[in-house]
Order: C-alpha cells, then sequence, then structure tokens
C-alpha cells in the first residue's frame, strides 16, 4: 500500500490476521478477511483500466465495505476523494471533474447519490460497495451504472494483479496530479511539491464547503497525532460512520494500530452503549458533539475496567455538565479540537478534566502542534489576550483544493489561520470565544 499511512495499516491488518478488526452489527471480518477484499477490490478496479494517480471517490456510508474501498485505493496508489452523507452534488463533481476521476464507488444506501453524481459527472468505472466488488471472479464485464451488479475483471493481462501482492505496492502508472504555489505543503518534497493523495470536504458550519487537500504526509501526521493523544494501540473502538469523515479516519488509525473498530450509525440509549462497552470491551468511544455526549453518559454508570477514552468534540462543552460527568465517571472524559485544514490541534486530556477550571478550555497543543493567538495584523498577543488562534504542525493541508487564492489566505509561511477567536492562558491551555470577523 502506498504512503506512510496504507503502510501503517497494511502492517496493522497483518498483525490482527485471524482477530476482528471490523464489527457491524453480527458481521464481524479479520485482519485477514479484511486484506482479501481489499486485494479482490484492487484486482477488479486495475483489471478495468484505473491505475496509479487516478482518482476514486467514494461515497460513504455505515457498512466495513466504505473503509475498505479506502484500502483498496491505496493499494492501488490513486487518490481518494470522501464523500460524506449529505454532501451537496455540484461541488464534489467539480473536484472530480478537475481531477479526471476514473472511478465512483457508493455505499448501496446511497444509491441514488451516485446516480445524482454520475449524472453531473460521469466516471470510467461506477460501481456499487457490494459483495461482488469484494470477490474475485475471472470474467470482465462493461461498465455498470447504478443498481447493476459491479463487473468482473479477468485474471490475466497487463492489469492483472496475478502473480503478485496488490497490496505490496502498486506498479508504476501516471504520475499523480500535484499541488504547486500556495497549495503546496510546508513540509514540500525537494521539488517543492507533494502529490495529493486524498480531498475531504470541510463541513461547511461557517460557509460553503471546501475542498481540503491532504498529502500522503498530512495523512502520516494525523495518524502520529492520534497517537500521541489516545495512546497506544491496539484500540477497541466505537465509531459512527457515514456522517462526516472524522470517523473514516478514526477507523484507519484504529486499523493502522492491529485494532477494531465496532461501526455503529446510532447508539441510542446508556444502556445499549454500556452494553457495548462491555461485550466488544471497547478501549475508546466517540461520543461526538457535547450535546450528545451529555445526553447519554450521564446514565452509564461507572464505565467497565478497560475503557479509556470518551472522546468528544466539534462544539462549546458545558462545564457544569462537563464536571458532573467527570465526577460519576472519572477520568475518562478526552475532548479534541481541530479543523479539516489543521488536523489535530489541542486535547484536554482525562486528567484535565479532574481540574474544574479547566473544563471551559479545549486543553493544550497536542505534541507537534504550535499555538500562537494574534491581532488582526498578525503580531503575536501575549496570554490572556483574545485573537485568532494560528496553528503550525506537520498535519496542516496541501491547501484547499482549485483555489490559490483562498490557500494563500488560510496557510501563511507555514502557519494556519484556524478562523477561531481565542485566548491562551499561561500553562498553554486555549479558550476558545468565537468565529474571527471574516
Amino acid at each position: 500500500m502506498t504512503g506512510p499511512l496504507g503502510r501503517a495499516v497494511l502492517a496493522g491488518l497483518r498483525a490482527a490476521g485471524g482477530r476482528d478488526v471490523l464489527v457491524a452489527g453480527e458481521r464481524r471480518l479479520s485482519g485477514d478477511e479484511v486484506l482479501a477484499m481489499a486485494a479482490a477490490g484492487a484486482a477488479r478496479l486495475a483489471a478495468r483500466g484505473v491505475r496509479p494517480g487516478d482518482t476514486v471517490a467514494c461515497l460513504y456510508g455505515a457498512a466495513p465495505e466504505s473503509a475498505i474501498a479506502r484500502l483498496v485505493t491505496l493499494a492501488l496508489g490513486c487518490r481518494y476523494v470522501h464523500l460524506a452523507v449529505g454532501m451537496p452534488v455540484a461541488p464534489a463533481a467539480a473536484v472530480m471533474r478537475t481531477l479526471n476521476a476514473a472511478a465512483l464507488l457508493w455505499d448501496p444506501s446511497r444509491e441514488q447519490d451516485a446516480a445524482s453524481l454520475l449524472a453531473a459527472c460521469p466516471t470510467p468505472v461506477a460501481a456499487p460497495l457490494n459483495a461482488g466488488l469484494f470477490t474475485p471472479h475471472p470474467t470482465p464485464a462493461p461498465a455498470i451504472a447504478p443498481g447493476d451488479d459491479p463487473p468482473a475483471p479477468p485474471t490475466t493481462g497487463p492489469a492483472s494483479t496475478a502473480g503478485g501482492d496488490p497490496l505490496a505496492s502498486p506498479a508504476t502508472g501516471p504520475a499523480s496530479t500535484a499541488c504547486t504555489g500556495p497549495l503546496a505543503a510546508s513540509t514540500a518534497d525537494p521539488a517543492g511539491v507533494e502529490a495529493v493523495s486524498a480531498v475531504m470536504f470541510s463541513s461547511g458550519t461557517s460557509g460553503p464547503r471546501k475542498a481540503v487537500a491532504y498529502g500522503h504526509r498530512t495523512e502520516a501526521a494525523h495518524l502520529a497525532a492520534a497517537r500521541r493523544i489516545f495512546g497506544p494501540g491496539p484500540w477497541r473502538l466505537l465509531a459512527a460512520p457515514g456522517v462526516q469523515y472524522v470517523p473514516a479516519l478514526f477507523t484507519l488509525w484504529t486499523l493502522a494500530g492491529g485494532g477494531t473498530v465496532v461501526l455503529e450509525p446510532a447508539v441510542d440509549g446508556a444502556a445499549r452503549l454500556a452494553g457495548l462497552i462491555a461485550r466488544e470491551h471497547l478501549t475508546h468511544v466517540m461520543a461526538g458533539r457535547p450535546s450528545r455526549l451529555y445526553g447519554v453518559a450521564p446514565d452509564l454508570g461507572v464505565p467497565p475496567n478497560g475503557l479509556r477514552q470518551l472522546v468528544y468534540g466539534g462544539e462549546p462543552a458545558d462545564p457544569a455538565r462537563t464536571a458532573a460527568l467527570t465526577g460519576r465517571l472519572g477520568a475518562v472524559l478526552t475532548q479534541t479540537y481541530g479543523t479539516t485544514e489543521g488536523g489535530f490541534l489541542t486535547a484536554l486530556a482525562p486528567g484535565d478534566h479532574l481540574r474544574a477550571g479547566l473544563l471551559a478550555s479545549v486543553g493544550r497543543a497536542v505534541p507537534g502542534v504550535e499555538l500562537r493567538v494574534r491581532d488582526p495584523a498578525g503580531s503575536d498577543l501575549p496570554p490572556g489576550e483574545a485573537g485568532e488562534v494560528w496553528a503550525r504542525t506537520d498535519q496542516v493541508m496541501l491547501g484547499y483544493f482549485g483555489d490559490p487564492e483562498r490557500t494563500s489566505g488560510a496557510v501563511r509561511g507555514g502557519w494556519l489561520r484556524t478562523g477561531d477567536l481565542g485566548r491562551l492562558d499561561e500553562d498553554g491551555y486555549l479558550f476558545l470565544l468565537d468565529r474571527a470577523p471574516a
């Protein structure tokens, strides 16, 4: 698999072997099974002409196949465009056209989305993420439309992976699209460019959705930051897939550590959550926004031994409710603050939750992240004074895809302007206040 993230996931799946790594309801897939499915999917797409450097877009869903689709792109050395639930057609199609997308894959629950997107941007290869795509088959077939079964690849020929390990590394092929100028990464290749490995879209909470480009080193930095926050693997993690891209990243990070991801689109009620924690021996739970955490966790009871972190973030927390929850559950809460453009920026660790004065903060900078609070002229402000939060980290995006002007406004000299107003205290804890004026 390509890139540091791909190699880490491959190593994690191989280490897991026969152990479960993806759990969805009654389905339990082992590391070996996931590797076999990824190899079959890669072989099928390669047989239909998808090559290293091509772009594959995915309408992500809740089933394990969506996570495996990303592994397929890593195996082939393809760029990946992540299309979460609710993604509008127009910006998705614009990015796919710019990148000359070779394939669109979709969760079967998103067939209508696929039909709309293919009408706006037809791709040479189009296939639902069902069993047919991930099962080897000897007979080739033409491209398909939404609702059809995926075609079968040939077992021989220039695109075949027969006789080798399709997950080890992709064959050579067309060069990847590279970002230059304002879209180049701060840690650029010697030539001054870095290839785009993935495109995500911002949530749209502060304006139109923006296409955010990552490189392999960006994604490796995200993985390193996650490990610093959430501790060594293997994790057993509960994730709610489909709505945003973050659960998809958590899934990859967990697999890279040889861990297990329990995919549950919705966990309603404390009793069900407690049952999942106990039955699956969960170490980490993605609780989502504080409002959701407060709705479920107060009735959870004392978590079983082994639960290390209940992770929340994405909106302002209520210090009083967080304090009450910490008093009930103990030191298991972790709050994170970050952006699509900058990755994980701060974390309020479980031990920090025992200090009431810190519960209005979003924690301190994650190791490897530098934070500054600056005035409108870009000058650093002292602790206690409010200004815009700037961050410097290897996690910073390559840029907004196809929008160098916006990129140059957001990333200056390797520093990302978050667009958030905040203040730092003397100990480096960040307190967010509002959004910065446009």
